[in-house]
């Protein structure tokens, strides 16, 4: 790797420190397994139809167990819900992961109770790039809290959402 490439990375590291984003436990299952995994890399993408994207490397477990299930959901964090982030965090044995929040399954597909949202999401295309691939989903359904108090990270730091006045 050339020096120029190496700065530019590190720029880029640091440039994307700066871009607050919401914390998500992103969860899908097949009928004997189900895992989860945070992420930052979840985004809308079209209002017709709706649709989401999630970016997933492609080393992970996580990675082969979405690709065979074709379903995922989007559990939006609260911003009380930093050690579920962090519990998600770590590469998850299955069931070990679901030992913190209230988890329920839905669509066939677990879901955190108390999150801040529940998105779920059929996958309709995959499209890899470098050492990711990028599941678009449609949503089939989807359930909300009533506050709006979302986690945020960004900086290397998990932050609540202050309104802005």
């Amino acid at each position: 790797m050339t020096e120029t490439v190496t700065a530019l990375q590190e720029n880029f590291r640091q440039t994307m420190r700066r871009m607050a984003a919401t914390v998500s436990i992103i969860t899908t299952a097949t009928e004997d397994t189900r895992l989860g995994m945070t992420a930052t890399s979840a985004t809308c993408v079209s209002f017709e139809p709706l649709s989401m994207l999630v970016c997933v490397h492609k080393g992970s477990k996580f990675h082969d167990l979405m690709a065979k299930s074709d379903t995922f959901c989007i559990n939006l964090l609260h911003q009380s819900q930093e050690n579920i982030s962090n519990h998600f965090s770590r590469p998850g044995n299955g069931e070990d992961q679901f030992t913190l929040g209230q988890w329920s399954m839905k669509n066939g597909l677990p879901f955190l109770e108390e999150a801040q949202a529940n998105i779920f999401m059929t996958v309709k295309k995959v499209t890899g790039f470098g050492s990711h691939s990028l599941f678009i989903g449609e949503v089939t359904d989807l359930q909300y809290a009533a506050d709006i108090a979302p986690l945020l990270y960004a900086d290397g730091n998990y932050a609540g959402l202050k309104a802005a006045s």
